[in-house]
């Protein structure tokens, strides 16, 4: 009979330098210095020299923008200064004459609430009251029509009298 063949009949044990006593003990100390972080001077950060480089241009550009603007206040061409110099007359003849060019809305804002209630922004008109009554009888006896016995001519007919234009309400996508 054979002898049945093992894998370990085949391996050699072979001999492994350890390394010396003094490695180990150097080990741990190479290890932290690798790890320790650079540490770098502010001196020596880009970020310093931009960010200070920086700072001294604003100074320099408010520095100039204050000595220009206390030159032009102390001439007369301001302005303000020069608006001062027009009576109160004058400003309201240009108002009156120009009207068209000023924005109402913004114009408003500028007047107090409290002026709000003195100030008239519409001349009174008389009627007189015969004229109204007339009106008024002939808005009276105009015929009513419940909205159950519309139909799509009297629709038609009132968007017509009305000059609404149909395809301003044609819509692509009507249930959004």
């Amino acid at each position: 009979m054979e002898k049945e063949k093992d894998i370990f009949d085949y391996i050699k044990a072979k001999k492994v330098d350890l390394p010396s006593v003094d490695y180990f003990k150097n080990l741990a100390a190479t290890v932290i210095e690798k790890q320790r972080p650079k540490i770098i001077p502010m001196y020596k950060r880009p970020t310093t020299w931009f960010g200070a480089v920086a700072a001294v241009l604003i100074v320099v550009l408010l520095v100039t923008n204050i000595s220009e603007s206390s030159e032009i206040t102390q001439g007369s061409t301001d302005p303000l200064l020069a608006l001062n110099d027009l009576s109160s007359d004058d400003l309201i003849s240009y108002i009156d004459n120009n009207i068209d060019d000023f924005d109402t809305d913004m114009i408003a804002e500028m007047i107090p609430e409290n002026l709000l209630e003195d100030i008239e922004l519409f001349d009174e008109v008389d009627i007189q009251v015969d004229d109204a009554i007339s009106v008024n009888k002939s808005t009276l006896n105009a015929p009513t029509i419940e909205i159950n016995e519309l139909n799509d001519q009297d629709i038609l007919d009132y968007f017509n009298d009305e000059g609404f234009d149909l395809e301003d309400f044609e819509d692509e996508n009507p249930f959004i």
